[in-house]
Formats: C-alpha cells, structure tokens, sequence
C-alpha cells in the first residue's frame, strides 16, 4: 500500500498548481476545481514519487506535466488498467498508463529514454469521495467497488 504525498489543481492553462491538504473527488469528473475536469480516462492524474520522472533532471517531465496527485511507497505503473483503488472515501478505476514525451524535449533523441510513456497513470472517479495528505491507496479486488457513475 502506497500514501498520497501531494494534491494538486490548475484551475486555468499555464497556470499555477495549487496545492492543496485535501480534495473533492467528483463521481465521472475528477477533482473539483480541476481545469481538466469531466468526463473521459484521464479526469485524475497520478505520479510516483518513486518514479525516475522525479529524479531525471534532462527531460521537460516536470516542467511540462503536472499530476494531480503525488504518491508515495506504491509503484502506481505497475498496476494493470482496470485496477481499482480506495483513496479516503473515493474510489478510482486506472484507465491509462503513460503520456506522451513533450515535443522538443532532449530525451526524444535517439539512444535516451524516456520515462513519461511508462510510469504516467490516469484514473477515473467511480465513487464520490475526499482524498487528503496521508491517505492509504488501497488496491481493490474487482468485486469490491462501487462505481457510483455507473446507471442503475
């Protein structure tokens, strides 16, 4: 089991990230206040602090992709798409694994590796919810989750 390290929104492009010690998680949306906020597989976006994106200083990583929650003590992309989580009172389904390396960064040369297609995980909100600083991630078996999105 993994903690969260950071939260954190943009409220307009370009702008700034906003930390924040506890969030909204908002059932098919994502975060609240979230600017890329709605429907869709990337309404959360997570990064591991564990991750080589953190210690690769050459890449345009992370000047360029902000996640929206840093976690600590769990390998987020090794975890299958499909693969439910409990954070706090929210739930979230791993949609996606990877982002695109950024247009003119050095690592796209020839012989460098890029960690952005890897180690990037994208989830959506199945049940409303309040993550804050110091949470437990919890994995979840497929037959204990509750997609609050979902018709009934």
């Amino acid at each position: 089991m993994g903690t969260v390290k950071n939260i954190y929104i943009s409220k307009e492009k370009g702008g700034p990230r906003i930390p924040l010690k506890s969030a909204s998680c908002i059932c098919d949306f994502g975060i609240e206040g979230e600017r890329r906020g709605g429907p869709g597989p990337k309404q959360v976006s997570f990064l591991a602090s564990e991750s080589a994106v953190f210690k690769n200083e050459t890449g345009w990583c992370m000047h360029r992709f902000k996640e929206n929650v840093t976690t600590e003590g769990l390998e987020l992309w090794l975890l299958e798409s499909g693969t439910i989580v409990e954070i706090g009172t929210a739930q979230f389904e791993i949609t996606l694994k990877g982002n695109k390396c950024h247009e003119g960064c050095p690592l796209r040369r020839p012989n460098q590796a890029c960690l952005m297609p890897k180690e990037v995980v994208y989830a959506r909100v199945l049940k409303n919810g309040i993550i804050a600083l110091g949470d437990t991630i919890k994995i979840l078996s497929n037959e204990t989750f509750f997609d609050e999105c979902m018709p009934r």
